[in-house]
């Protein structure tokens, strides 16, 4: 499959930006766990991406979605 265009992007609901992104995310997650980061920088990003996915599925974002989101800034930070 091809990149998809701007316009394309634009024409998606914002669930369906976000699927885009979480299917591209799983793609590279294999480099990210071999990348040689700490376990929580890995685990930062495939909890970033776990919910991401759980928001295109319409689960309903709480305090764990809360949660994960700090320790993607804390991951970010460190």
């Amino acid at each position: 499959m091809s990149d998809p265009k701007r316009e394309q992007l634009e024409e998606l609901t914002l669930r369906g930006i976000v699927a885009y992104a979480v299917r591209c995310a799983r793609r590279v997650q294999p480099l990210v766990e071999e990348s040689g980061l700490s376990t929580c920088h890995t685990n930062a990003v495939i909890e970033a991406n776990n919910l991401a996915a759980d928001f295109v599925r319409g689960v309903s974002l709480n305090a764990g979605a809360a949660y994960a989101v700090e320790k993607v800034q804390d991951a970010i930070v460190t």
